[in-house]
Parts: structure tokens; C-alpha cells; sequence
């Protein structure tokens, strides 16, 4: 029942106000503890940001627009 709920939620809102959830979780989740990583998936992680800072091009467009990807790029890359 919550997950539907969770689910229609995120459906009726609009994009800006996904984006300010996306942040706030981001945010939270920069303050908390840190990640712990396999070795494999971090090594993954940095190729594919190390590939998508050196081109940013090759990142798939968002349904939402450029303005999603840039805000959470400028996130990732201030939090790197």
C-alpha cells in the first residue's frame, strides 16, 4: 500500500520539484556516513564518471532536460 502511494506521489509531481527531492536526498546522504564500495563497483563507478566528465556528451538526455543532469553532474562532481 506505502509503495503505491510512493509511487503515485512521484507520478503527480512535477519535475522541479523531483529534482528538489533528488537534492535533498543527495544532501542527506553526502552528511551521512560514508559509502562503502566493492572494490569492482567503485573502480566501475570512477571509469563511467571519469568517462562522462572527459565527455560530457555521451551522457543519455534526461525526459526532464539538461537541467536535471546538470544540477545532480554539479553535485557529483562538487562532492568527488
Amino acid at each position: 500500500e506505502r509503495i503505491h502511494d510512493i509511487s503515485r506521489y512521484v507520478h503527480a509531481v512535477t519535475p522541479d520539484e523531483k529534482l528538489a527531492f533528488v537534492t535533498r536526498l543527495w544532501d542527506a546522504r553526502v552528511a551521512s556516513a560514508p559509502l562503502t564500495l566493492p572494490d569492482d563497483e567503485l573502480a566501475v563507478m570512477n571509469r563511467r564518471r571519469d568517462e562522462l566528465l572527459a565527455n560530457p556528451d555521451i551522457a543519455r538526455e534526461s525526459r526532464y532536460g539538461d537541467s536535471i543532469t546538470d544540477a545532480l553532474g554539479d553535485r557529483f562532481r562538487a562532492n568527488v
